[in-house]
C-alpha cells in the first residue's frame, strides 16, 4: 500500500469510528505529517482523496472539516415514496409543500405526460427536510405533474402528510414502471435558495416519467438533491 494510501486510511478509520465526528476540525497537514512520519505533499494527496469522497471539506483560510455522512438515495433503484425510503432508515422526515394547484400544461410538460395542448394539470412541489440530518438543511426539492383529468380530486389532498404514490394507489393509478434520468447541474437561484445551498454547489437532477402497468402516463417529476450531502444506490439485478 502507497504511502498517501496509509494515510488516508488512518484518518478515515478515525471518522468511522466516531473519534473525529461531523463538523471536527481536523489536525493539519503539518500536524499530520510530523504524527505520521510523512511529507506534507503525501498528507496533501490522502486529504484530497478525502475531498473527493466526501468525508472532508476545506474552509479557505480556516482549516479542514469533517463532513455530514452523505444520505443514501434509493430513488435510482426502486418506485417508492420518499416518506417510505426515510423510514426505512429511521429518519424523521418533514414535508413543506410550496405548491399545488391546477394549471395549463406547457408545451414541456405536453411532452413529457403525452397529453393534449391546452389539458390542464395538477402541479404539486415539496421540499424535504430530516431534522437530525444536515442541521436540519433540505434533502430535496421535488415537483409533480398529473393530468388533471385522471386525478381531479388531487388538489383537495393535504399532501405535507401522505405519500404521493399510496394515493396514487388509493386512486388505482399505481405506478408500475419509471424512465428516470439522472445528471448533475448547477441550480438556478431560487432552487438553490430553497435548498439552503451556495448557487455554485451542483445538485442531482433526477427527472421521472411514471406509468401505469398498461403503460398510461400518470406524472411527470423533476427532483433536486444537494450533491455535496447526497449518493444514490443502484441496484443491478440479473
Amino acid at each position: 500500500m502507497k504511502l498517501h494510501q496509509q494515510v488516508e486510511h488512518y484518518i478515515l478509520d478515525r471518522i468511522k469510528n466516531g473519534e473525529l465526528k461531523p463538523g471536527d476540525q481536523i489536525p493539519t497537514e503539518n500536524e499530520f505529517a510530523e504524527l505520521l512520519n510523512a511529507s506534507r505533499p503525501t498528507v496533501r494527496q490522502a486529504l484530497n482523496r478525502l475531498v473527493v469522497q466526501g468525508y472532508i471539506v476545506r474552509k479557505k483560510g480556516i482549516g479542514s472539516f469533517v463532513t455530514e455522512t452523505k444520505l443514501i438515495h434509493e430513488s435510482t433503484s426502486y418506485i417508492s415514496s420518499y416518506r417510505k425510503e426515510a423510514q426505512k432508515y429511521n429518519y424523521e422526515i418533514l414535508t413543506k409543500v410550496l405548491c399545488l394547484e391546477v394549471k395549463k400544461a406547457d408545451e414541456y410538460i405536453v411532452d413529457k405526460l403525452n397529453i393534449k395542448k391546452g389539458k390542464n394539470v395538477t402541479m404539486l412541489t415539496r421540499l424535504r427536510t430530516i431534522p437530525q440530518y444536515n442541521q436540519g438543511h433540505p434533502v430535496v426539492l421535488t415537483t409533480v405533474y398529473v393530468p388533471y383529468e385522471r386525478f381531479p380530486d388531487m388538489e383537495q389532498i393535504d399532501f405535507s402528510n401522505r405519500s404521493f404514490y399510496d394515493i396514487l394507489n388509493e386512486n388505482d393509478l399505481e405506478v408500475k414502471h419509471a424512465e428516470r434520468e439522472l445528471e448533475v447541474i448547477l441550480p438556478d437561484k431560487e432552487t438553490a435558495d430553497l435548498l439552503e445551498i451556495n448557487k455554485f454547489e451542483p445538485v442531482i437532477f433526477i427527472s421521472s416519467v411514471g406509468k401505469t402497468e398498461n403503460d398510461m402516463i400518470i406524472e411527470y417529476s423533476e427532483s433536486f438533491y444537494p450533491a455535496s450531502s447526497s449518493k444514490f444506490m443502484i441496484n443491478i439485478q440479473h
